[in-house]
C-alpha cells in the first residue's frame, strides 16, 4: 500500500506521544482504537482501488481483443462464402482456403491473448517488420480485392525490431482496415505502403486516397472513445497508440479532407548486442 510507510510513522508518533506525555490509559486506548479504525478504512479503500484498476485493465483488454478478432472473423466468413461459390475450382479454391486458414489462426491467437491477460506484455522477441507486413496483407486479402496496393519496399528487406510482433500486427491490420473503409464508394481505391530505415529508426507509412479527416478531428483521433465512423467504438486507434507507446515509438496522422490520409509509425531499430 502506497501510504503504508506514512501509517507506520503516524502509529509510531502516537505511541511516542502516549509514552512521553503520560496520557491516561482510557484516553490512550481511545486514541489507538480510533487510529486502528482509520487505518483499516484506508486499507479497505486501497484494496477497492486495486480491484477497480484490475477490472479496468480486464475491460480494456477484452474490448481490444474483441475489436481485433472482428477482422479475421470477417475474413473467415467471406472466404467461406467464396469457397462455396468456387466449389473445388483449382486456384480459386486454394486462394480462399489459404485466407480462411490464416484468418482462423489469427482468431486463435487473439483468444490466447485474452487468456494470457497477466502476461499480455510478454512475448518480446526480435522480428522482421516486412515479414509481418506481408502476413497482414495476406490476412486482409479479402478486403483488398478491389484496392490497388502499392508496396514501396522489397519483400526481401530486413527491418528488425525488438518487440511484440502480435501487438504490432494489431496496429498494422487496424490502420489498413481503416484505410480501406475510408475510401468512398465509386472511387478507385489505392493504398501505398512504405517502410524503410532512417537514423536507427524503422519508419512505416500507410497512405490511402480515402475521404480524409478534418483538422478538428485529427487532433482527437487517438483519444479514447472517439471515432468518425457511424458504427465505430473508438477503440482501434487508441489501442494502436497505446501499443506504439509501449514500444517507445511514435504514431501520427497527416490528412487532407476529401483527398486521403497518411499514418506514420516510427519504431526503434534492433541494433543487436
Amino acid at each position: 500500500m502506497k501510504n503504508n510507510k506514512s501509517l507506520i510513522a503516524l502509529e509510531h508518533s502516537i505511541n511516542s506521544i502516549i509514552r512521553d506525555y503520560n496520557i491516561n490509559s482510557d484516553d490512550s486506548q481511545n486514541l489507538v482504537t480510533q487510529f486502528n479504525e482509520c487505518k483499516n478504512i484506508l486499507i479497505r479503500q486501497n484494496q477497492i482501488l486495486i480491484d477497480q484498476e484490475k477490472m479496468v485493465m480486464i475491460g480494456d483488454l477484452a474490448a481490444s481483443v474483441a475489436h481485433e478478432i472482428n477482422t479475421p472473423l470477417l475474413a473467415a466468413i467471406m472466404s467461406t462464402n467464396k469457397l462455396k461459390d468456387s466449389t473445388n475450382d483449382g486456384p480459386m479454391f486454394e486462394k480462399y482456403f489459404s485466407m480462411l486458414e490464416s484468418a482462423l489462426t489469427r482468431i486463435k491467437q487473439q483468444s490466447i491473448n485474452l487468456k494470457a491477460l497477466v502476461k499480455y506484455q510478454d512475448s518480446i522477441a526480435v522480428f522482421n517488420l516486412v515479414n509481418e507486413l506481408e502476413s497482414d496483407l495476406s490476412l486482409l486479402g479479402f478486403m483488398l480485392l478491389d484496392i490497388e496496393v502499392q508496396k514501396d519496399y522489397s519483400p526481401e528487406t530486413q527491418l528488425l525490431i525488438n518487440g511484440n510482433s502480435g501487438q504490432i500486427n494489431q496496429v498494422i491490420v487496424n490502420i489498413i482496415k481503416n484505410a480501406v473503409e475510408s475510401i468512398p464508394e465509386g472511387r478507385d481505391g489505392k493504398i501505398i505502403i512504405a517502410t524503410y530505415e532512417e537514423n536507427n529508426k524503422i519508419i512505416l507509412k500507410i497512405t490511402d486516397n480515402g475521404s480524409g479527416i478534418s483538422n478538428e478531428h485529427v487532433n482527437r483521433l487517438f483519444k479514447e472513445n472517439f471515432t468518425t465512423k457511424t458504427r465505430g467504438t473508438g477503440i482501434g486507434l487508441k489501442l494502436c497508440k497505446d501499443i506504439i507507446d509501449r514500444h517507445e515509438g511514435t504514431i501520427r496522422i497527416d490528412s487532407s479532407e476529401g483527398i486521403g490520409s497518411t499514418f506514420t509509425i516510427e519504431l526503434n531499430k534492433f541494433i543487436g548486442d
